[in-house]
């Protein structure tokens, strides 16, 4: 009796809430009843400056931050590929509001010839405020006069996370890099934030700069300060060569004597485009000494060798320059030292007639029976 009051209990209360409503899905932007990839594409559409139709910016806003954002999209990245979460709890929106303070430099490298096949270019950071996120959107194919470069891979800091960079648009091939750092992490000296990695598609002189999107659109550089995303001030720098340092010798070559603690020294200049990018330095072979192994552009570090226990020969070796906190080698510079054997040269003080190092009564005696009695020659020593 109970199970028959209990079904019909339910009937009626189904036939209350009809017609049924579905309940919206956080992340389901199309409303297609499921959040996929799908939704993801459709919210970095809407963030380009298209207008995706459906397109539900309640479910677009999912990650717990007022304002749809480059930043939604990184969420719904990290619910589909990583399980994340997602939260479409609205409270606001962003200012995208200007903020000098704050700068991102990216790297331009004009007029490259063909025989430069690949090149690594360095996005800088210089936060003064403290910055809890920032977000870096390129553009990943780059034409000059008659040349192409294509971005081939990216590198970025270990201080930070990379959750989103992947290529969403085949005909404009989009680069969407986003990084996160902790709160504060990156506040102070300029710091070293992607390396650009890229390659020769065609043939010809061409110019590398990485483009970035229209300040009009969401999808822009930003910087997230106390839960508000703001612009910065993005400036380039021009890149000197294919290699992102300038160094004034690349090829060093040191003398030394067989088991001589150290060789001849040489000074070597590190500088960059950007003043106060730091770098760090590791030598392949142990009998290469650094003044230093980090430095902060610009630096002078002086370079020598060590030949203790090293026999007769010739040695080589490399120095790899890496941008700190990055960790990739972006240069080398080149180190051979040659080791001679060691010249005994004897020494004999004045007066030693019989050449057995020391002066004493014997070179007397030596000396006396060389001139009366025609005994072996006494001068000189050899």
């Amino acid at each position: 009796m109970k199970h028959v009051t209990l079904l019909a209990l339910v009937a009626s209360i189904v036939l209350t809430l009809s017609p049924l409503t579905i309940a919206q899905i956080c992340g389901d932007v199309n409303n297609d009843g499921t959040f996929n990839i799908q939704d993801m594409i459709t919210t970095i559409d809407y963030l380009r400056g298209g207008t995706p139709s459906p397109f539900d910016s309640s479910n677009a806003d999912c990650d717990g931050i007022p304002g749809i954002s480059v930043s939604d999209a990184e969420r719904m990245a990290e619910f589909i590929f990583q399980g994340g979460s997602v939260n479409c709890t609205l409270s606001g929106s962003y200012s995208f509001s200007s903020t000098s303070s704050d700068t991102i430099y990216l790297p331009r490298l004009l007029n490259v010839p063909d025989s430069v096949t690949g090149a690594g270019l360095l996005v800088v950071s210089s936060f003064h405020s403290t910055v809890d996120g920032f977000y870096v959107p390129l553009l990943s194919k780059v034409t000059g006069s008659s040349g192409h470069f294509d971005l081939s891979s990216t590198f970025h800091n270990t201080g930070i996370n990379i959750v989103l960079s992947s290529t969403f648009d085949p005909d404009t091939n989009i680069v969407l890099g986003v990084d996160l750092a902790g709160s504060g992490v990156f506040t102070g000296s300029p710091k070293n934030v992607l390396l650009l990695n890229y390659t020769r598609q065609t043939t010809g002189t061409a110019d590398i700069v990485p483009e970035e999107f229209d300040f009009t659109s969401p999808l822009r550089f930003a910087v997230l300060i106390n839960g508000d995303l703001r612009v910065p001030v993005v400036k380039y720098y021009d890149a000197s060569s294919p290699e992102p340092f300038v160094i004034s010798t690349r090829n060093i070559f040191l003398n030394a004597s067989e088991d001589s603690l150290s060789s001849n020294s040489v000074m070597v200049d590190i500088d960059f485009p950007v003043p106060g990018v730091s770098f760090e330095l590791d030598p392949s072979q142990s009998w290469i000494n650094l003044s230093s192994t980090t430095g902060t552009s610009p630096a002078t570090i002086t370079v020598s060798g060590d030949a203790a226990g090293l026999t007769q020969g010739n040695y080589a070796g490399t120095i790899a320059v890496e941008f700190a906190g990055i960790g990739t080698t972006v240069d080398l510079i080149n180190v051979e030292m040659a080791v001679d054997s060691v010249i005994v040269i004897p020494f004999f003080p004045p007066g030693d007639a019989n050449c057995d190092g020391s002066y004493d009564i014997l070179d007397l005696v030596y000396t006396v029976d060389y001139i009366f009695r025609g005994g072996p020659n006494a001068f000189p020593c050899e």
